[in-house]
Order: structure tokens, then C-alpha cells, then sequence
């Protein structure tokens, strides 16, 4: 490095007379709770002209003398300062060190050009999802919103924080983001604003949580930083290289929010399956609905009691994409068992003997990049803030059906429910031989047939249509105390929106986390229901 400045990955705690040049790439103010003092610390992020990034401290006593000095964004010359381990929970920087801003520190503004400025990096979802990087270090993210939770508050010492999530996709994998308090607020003054089509959002110091053997996100308490639709260079290319991916070039799913008919018909392809180890859950005996571990039972919301009598029922969801446009359909049961010609519990008996290594049954991971006809019931359409899904009543990729649903009309691929589909069965088994003229191809699709009592179409963040998350007030006095956010955020804001129902407990023992295979004695008796 250029003159007497030390370059950051040198610093040690050897001595307290370094002098480093480098950028403030991120600064924030620690807040305090103690009344008079509002700022108890200023941190920052540091890089050098490496490109070698550190965090460095203001302590309370200098708050006031460096808060007219330090910004962030510009280059400045440090001298004078000391060293200490860089430890905690939430580093951060994976640097050994961290600085420690003293009184008889000397920060001067340089030159701009004397660091340059990096392109920005975000941590890769797959690595996330995938438990490769070290949750003792925030990272940074980025991805399109996709779904919303409902705003929930919960008391501790008597402070009341409100608590919402959000649905971030990024390269087909999706992640919940638990936003608490301040970063709460920004998320509404964001959906106030009204700009949420196609929103991205990019989130600085966030951390990796874990519930129930799944990877969530969550603010920390002060370093987090939230930009909504950001206008820098990486995150126009990755909202276009989004849109690219999710839509491309006809008159086909485009159209489905322009209809006001009951059902509609519409060849598209699936290319992912969302949350492929989320296919299933257990349903109340009675009405079919999610149900969820109470005490020594389960808890039905729709029946509004205990129940110990359990089955379970598909709900896979995918994402689909024609020439027009692309989609989130989900398939509940009736149309699952159909294609598949075996039950959920079959299904889940059968993966769990020869699954292996698999994250869900190759029958569903090889729907990928499958072409299907899909007849949509509209009536069980759930709309969100930032993107709808729908309820597939049935679908089928039999080619024969494929290709007499094209002739039929060579312009359009969606049709409403007055065109017919003469099918006995549908599915992988559709009878071929009773196949008729085209015009009456689609009879089958549009013929009435009793509701999937699995709770409609699934939006997002939310359980089966329902929003999970209600205006109520949790109280968490005596319970973990904060971590920067609410530790508990992970089971009650993330867990309980996308993977609430995938914890199982033992109607005897009332054990939560329970393997799935231990209640298939419970569930064996549906297969010959």
C-alpha cells in the first residue's frame, strides 16, 4: 500500500499505532435503551484498496466527537487505533480483527479514488439452503418478494415489537425473511409507497437462522439495511435476469387474470417444484384441512378442536411457465393421487423405504420440465400483494391429449370452461381409448367436482390460503430474550408460515419433531379409506 498505510489484512493486536486507508463501505449507529443516550456506538465496515474488509467500533465515550467525522461512502486515513479479537455470534466481517476507534484516533477524508469502489456480493441461496456458509457471519442477500405474511406483535418486558416476514426468491429457491421493529416499519412505508410489482429488495448484514432443520433469514438488531427496489448496477441485472427466467414470449398464462370464468384450461410446463421437501401434510380426518401438533394431539383451526385421527394429504407446489408468462400452481391431493395412481401415504411409505439421499420422491422431482395440461379452479384463486397462485383441479401430460388440446385451437392455449374434455380418468392414466373428437376433448376438465378440502390455493408465505400470522399479541415475557431481533423469530414467523405443518408430534408422547415415519401407523388405515 502506497505511503505508511498498513493494509487491513495485516492488522494485528501487536500494537496500537497502525494507520490504514480505506472505505466506509457500511456505518450504523448502535442504539441505546437507556434514556439521555440515544447512540451508544457508531460501527462500520472498512475495506482497503484489497479489497480486505474489517468492522471498527466508536465507543460511547467518542460517539459525539466521530459522529460529525465518519459517513458512509467516503475514503478516510485511520491512525492511532487499537485492535481486538473479532468474536461474537454475528460477525460481521471474517476477519480475525475488528478496530477500535479511540480518543486519540485521527480519521481524515482522502481522495475518492485512493480505494476503489467493489462491486456488491450477495450470498448465494443455494449455499444457504444448502448449510454451506457459517452462521456465526451475517451475509448479504437479494431476491424478488413473493409473498407477505400479516403483521404480529409480541410483548417482552413489557415492549411491544411488531414482527412481519417476506418471501424472497432467488435462481428458483426461496427463502422467509423475518423483518422485527424498525425494519418492520421500513417494510410498511415500502408497501405504503405502492411500487411492489416485480419487487427486488436487497437486505446488508441479515442473519441465517435454522428451525426445524430449515434455513430462514432474520434482521439483526442494528446492521441490517434494507433497500427496496435498489437502482444499482447488480440489482438491475438481477431483476432482469429474474424476469428473463420467469416469463418469455404468447397468449397462454398471461390471460388467466383477465377470466371470469369458474375454470380454465392451460398447457404449460412446470420447470421447479417450490420447497421440494414440503409436498405433504397431515389433514384433519374430518374436513380435510391442515392440522397441527397440540399437546398430545393435533389442533384442527377449521373443526375448532383436538384431534388425534390424522392423514396425509399431497400439496406440491410448482412453478409453471409458457410462451407468455409464468406462474405458481399448487396441486393438492385429489389431482396428485390421480396422476400418480398411489395415495400420499403410499407415497410417503414408499420414500421412506427406497427415498435415500432424495429431498422428495423422484415421482415429483421428475415433474420438472414436464409439459402439462392444468385445468385451474378460479374460484379458489388467492391473490397477494406481489404474486397470485392457483389451484390445480387436474392435470395430465398424456401426448395424445396434448396434441388434440393444440388442434384445437392453434392460437391460444388457454380455454375457458365451456370447451370439454371427455376423460374417464385422468392423469398418467388416462383411458385412450375413449378418446373422442377434439371438440369434446376437454369435457372431463370442466365438469363439476367436489372441492379439494385441503383450504384453496396457496400464496407465498401463506398455510393452505389461510394467513397464518393474525393481528394477535404474543407475549414472550420469561421466554429467550432478544438477540438482535427475536430468536423465537424462526418459530413463530418463518416456521409458522411456510413449514408449520411439517412438524409432526407423537399423539402419545406429544413430542414435537417427531420423524414423519412414526405416524405412518396412524395414516396406514387411510390408503384403503
Amino acid at each position: 500500500m502506497a505511503g505508511n498505510y498498513v493494509r487491513v489484512c495485516d492488522l494485528d493486536a501487536s500494537k496500537e499505532d497502525w494507520c490504514i486507508l480505506a472505505r466506509v463501505v457500511r456505518l450504523w449507529n448502535v442504539i441505546s435503551t437507556e434514556r439521555g443516550s440515544p447512540v451508544s456506538a457508531i460501527e462500520m465496515i472498512l475495506v482497503d484498496e484489497a479489497g480486505t474488509q474489517i468492522q471498527a467500533a466508536v465507543r460511547k465515550k467518542y460517539v459525539k466527537k466521530f459522529d460529525r467525522i465518519l459517513r458512509e461512502g467516503p475514503v478516510y486515513s485511520l491512525r492511532n487505533f487499537t485492535v481486538a479479537d473479532n468474536v461474537g455470534d454475528h460477525r460481521t466481517t471474517s476477519h480475525q480483527f475488528k478496530i477500535i476507534i479511540q480518543g486519540e484516533t485521527v480519521a481524515v477524508i482522502k481522495p475518492d479514488n485512493l480505494v476503489p469502489v467493489f462491486p456488491l456480493t450477495f450470498a448465494s441461496f443455494e449455499d444457504i439452503v444448502g448449510g454451506r456458509l457459517d452462521t456465526a457471519y451475517l451475509v448479504d442477500v437479494m431476491g424478488l418478494i413473493t409473498g407477505l405474511g400479516t403483521e404480529r406483535q409480541y410483548v417482552t418486558n413489557g415492549t411491544r415489537t411488531k414482527m412481519n416476514v417476506i418471501e424472497l426468491e432467488n435462481s428458483g429457491i426461496k427463502l422467509n425473511c423475518a423483518l422485527w421493529g424498525r425494519y418492520n416499519d421500513q417494510l410498511n412505508q415500502f408497501l405504503l409507497a405502492g411500487d411492489t410489482e416485480t419487487a427486488v429488495v436487497a437486505i446488508f448484514g441479515v442473519k441465517i437462522k435454522e428451525f426445524q432443520g430449515r434455513k430462514g433469514l432474520q434482521n439483526a438488531l442494528h446492521c441490517t439495511k434494507l433497500l427496496f427496489n435498489p437502482t444499482f448496477q447488480e440489482a438491475i441485472d438481477f431483476k432482469e435476469g429474474m424476469l428473463r427466467n420467469l416469463t418469455s414470449p404468447s397468449q397462454g398464462i398471461s390471460r388467466i387474470n383477465d377470466t371470469h370464468d369458474i375454470s380454465y384450461v392451460v398447457e404449460a410446463t412446470i420447470k421447479h417444484v417450490i420447497d421440494m421437501d414440503d409436498w405433504w401434510y397431515n389433514a384433519c380426518n374430518a374436513c380435510n384441512k391442515a392440522v397441527y401438533p397440540d399437546s398430545v394431539a393435533y389442533y384442527c383451526g377449521d373443526c375448532d378442536r383436538r384431534v388425534v385421527n390424522v392423514k396425509p394429504r399431497y400439496r406440491i407446489k410448482v412453478r409453471v411457465i409458457d410462451d407468455t408468462d409464468s406462474t405458481t400452481f399448487v396441486i393438492f391431493d385429489r389431482p396428485a393421487a390421480g396422476y400418480f395412481n398411489r395415495t400420499c401415504s403410499e407415497m410417503i411409505e414408499m420414500f421412506e423405504k427406497h427415498g435415500g439421499e432424495l429431498v422428495c420422491p423422484r415421482d415429483i422431482s421428475d415433474l420438472v420440465d414436464k409439459k402439462f395440461l392444468f385445468k385451474m379452479d378460479m374460484r379458489n384463486l388467492t391473490v397477494g400483494r406481489f404474486e397470485p397462485s392457483y389451484k390445480v383441479k387436474r392435470f395430465t401430460d398424456d401426448a395424445v391429449i396434448l396434441a388434440r388440446f393444440s388442434d384445437m385451437d392453434s392460437g391460444s392455449e388457454i380455454y375457458n370452461s365451456d370447451v370439454s374434455l371427455n376423460l374417464t380418468k385422468y392423469g398418467n392414466h388416462a383411458n385412450k381409448a375413449e378418446l373422442v373428437d377434439p371438440r369434446d376433448l376437454m369435457s372431463q376438465f370442466s365438469e363439476a367436482e367436489p372441492s379439494d378440502a385441503a383450504g384453496g390455493a396457496y400464496i407465498g408465505l401463506g398455510v393452505d390460503g389461510n394467513n397464518v400470522l393474525g393481528d394477535e399479541v404474543v407475549n414472550l415475557d420469561g421466554q429467550e430474550g432478544r438477540d438482535e431481533g427475536l430468536n423465537i423469530a424462526d418459530a413463530d414467523s418463518v416456521s409458522m408460515i411456510a413449514h408449520k405443518k411439517r412438524v409432526t408430534a407423537d399423539p402419545v408422547s406429544g413430542g414435537a419433531g417427531t420423524s414423519n415415519v412414526k405416524i405412518l401407523k396412524q395414516i396406514k388405515q387411510e390408503k384403503n379409506a
